[in-house]
């Protein structure tokens, strides 16, 4: 029998148009079929690849057997921290004039690496921490746990603080809560709780999200907490509320339990950034001559502009976190920012341990205009700490 003939007799073969056209619909499931099973493959495949990435990555961090680098990082690398950490002690005890066998203070030479952060670029002043938390472990001098727990304690601003200043007036102040108070959603109320708390404490957006309360002796303290690079929650610094006015004391606990209840971070920028649009929203119904451009960390600018006009610059940096320079505080200054000292009845109490640190920054930053005004370099550059070590390296500072 001919090939044609067997062809034409299989059961299989079409007879019809109609056979042909169920056909072609069968194989077009049959590959879809086929596709979904590969994909399923696929999907598996990756699956089990991710389970055992995540394995290893545990495994390591337990100290399991495949861990080759203790701390993240090789012992070359833990050499050359320590190393330029020696360098960068070298250089603080000649500037504090400390003899090579004198004894130094850990707390004194972590203010002193803060003197230079104004002037050093982000990258740089991430391996200066590095290097001197090196080398603070491995010596161990007097003070070193909370000189590194208060190295690793920084504000958390969330934005360039080099912007200017805007001045929010009480008055605006009381009309914006009263339009929050008009508007009566649940949203518009949390606002209303931070504009008050915000100008009141001082604390950036990005840190109502860790702040919790405490009550140590008679004193309610106002903790703001981040997280350290090993991932332990640390206080990063407290403010006294209990001889705050009952209110405000009031409203600042009712934002900290707002904040605590939507601890996770997508869920807080979502709020955080709806809270934003809602006050731009209210400054936009303001007289077009009258219109300024609030935003929540206007609220941390009036907070710094009303404490620099009743309180000295330590007890200011202990409040805010970090030191307003003096360029800074004339920008505060600058067009009558801070409110009448009438109007500024709240001022929260300051932690006395922070305080400390505070003033030794301070001193340190009047210090280094000594230094660079001796050694001629009367304008700061953005220069390294350690000889040889990050930027381009001044020239020497001694005498």
């Amino acid at each position: 029998m001919s090939e044609r003939r067997r062809i034409g007799t299989d059961q299989t073969a079409p007879r019809s148009p109609q056979d042909l056209r169920d056909l072609l619909v069968e194989a077009r499931h049959l590959q879809a079929y086929e596709m979904k099973r590969s994909v399923d493959h696929v999907l598996r495949v990756a699956e089990v690849c991710e389970l055992e990435r995540i394995g290893q990555r545990m495994r390591k961090r337990a100290g399991g057997e495949g861990r080759r680098r203790p701390n993240g990082a090789s012992e070359a690398t833990r050499q050359a921290y320590l190393a330029r950490g020696s360098q960068m002690m070298a250089r603080y005890r000649r500037e504090a004039e400390i003899g090579p066998a004198g004894d130094l203070d850990a707390l004194d030479a972590v203010a002193w690496l803060f003197a230079h952060k104004p002037v050093i670029k982000d990258a740089t002043w991430r391996g200066y921490k590095i290097d001197i938390r090196s080398w603070l472990e491995h010596h161990r001098p007097h003070g070193f746990a909370e000189a590194i727990d208060r190295l690793a304690s920084e504000p958390q601003l969330g934005r360039h603080g080099k912007q200017r200043p805007c001045r929010l007036p009480p008055e605006r102040l009381d009309v914006l809560t009263r339009r929050l108070t008009d508007i009566g959603t649940d949203e518009a109320s949390w606002l209303k709780s931070w504009l008050i708390a915000g100008v009141t404490t001082g604390l950036s957006p990005v840190e109502w999200r860790m702040a919790t309360l405490a009550r140590r002796g008679s004193e309610i303290w106002l903790d703001v907490n981040m997280v350290n690079a090993r991932g332990v929650p640390i206080v990063c610094r407290s403010l006294g509320i209990g001889g705050l006015n009952a209110e405000t004391r009031r409203t600042i606990v009712h934002m900290v339990e707002r904040c605590s209840d939507v601890g996770k971070p997508g869920t807080w920028h979502t709020r955080q950034s709806g809270l934003a649009g809602l006050l731009r929203e209210v400054c936009r119904q303001f007289d077009p001559a009258e219109r300024r451009d609030y935003t929540l960390h206007s609220l941390r600018d009036q907070f710094i502009a009303n404490m620099l006009a009743v309180a000295p610059p330590e007890n200011v940096a202990a409040l805010v976190g970090e030191v307003v320079s003096t360029e800074q505080r004339r920008g505060y200054g600058r067009g009558r920012l801070a409110w009448s000292q009438s109007d500024i009845v709240d001022v929260p109490r300051v932690d006395k341990k922070l305080l400390l640190h505070m003033k030794r920054r301070l001193n340190w930053c009047e210090r280094r205009k000594d230094i660079e005004y001796r050694s001629g370099r009367r304008k700061l550059a953005r220069t390294g700490l350690a000889e040889g070590v990050g930027d381009k390296m001044p020239p020497d500072d001694r005498d």
